[in-house]
């Protein structure tokens, strides 16, 4: 089966121009519940609930600053934070404090939990040493 050359060329373009971004949905991400959307910001004490959720690299290298969108929810928050978190490749979540249904709902997703306070810099400092 013969592949015309433009089709070719375009499959080739595209798998360049998106394999930088391979990394960045592998489960191996950290995510910290975060009280704003820095790295100089708290913990937050909430892991459903969190204002933020910042994205690092195993390095310790901040990828992003999420907003969490299940923050405001009235119902279901736990659900739906994993699946946000889920979205983006995250393999362990770090907060303050993780409710029953939160943590089941993480164990069902594989994601792991690591309970910490202070501030998000200091503690993925202190991690990716």
């Amino acid at each position: 089966m013969k592949i015309a050359k433009k089709t070719t060329y375009a499959v080739l373009l595209l798998l360049l121009l998106i394999s930088p971004l391979g990394n960045l949905f592998a489960a191996d991400k950290l995510a910290v519940a975060a009280e704003g959307p820095e790295a100089s910001a708290s913990i937050s004490t909430n892991a459903a609930r969190a204002p933020f959720y910042l994205i690092f690299e195993q390095s310790g290298r901040m990828i992003m600053s999420l907003q969490n969108t299940a923050a405001e929810e009235s119902s279901s928050a736990s659900s739906k934070a994993v699946k946000l978190l889920q979205e983006y490749g995250v393999g362990t979540l770090i907060a303050g404090d993780f409710g029953g249904k939160m943590l089941s709902t993480m164990k069902d997703q594989d994601i792991k939990h690591v309970i910490a306070t202070g501030t998000v810099a200091d503690t993925i400092g202190g991690l990716t040493k």
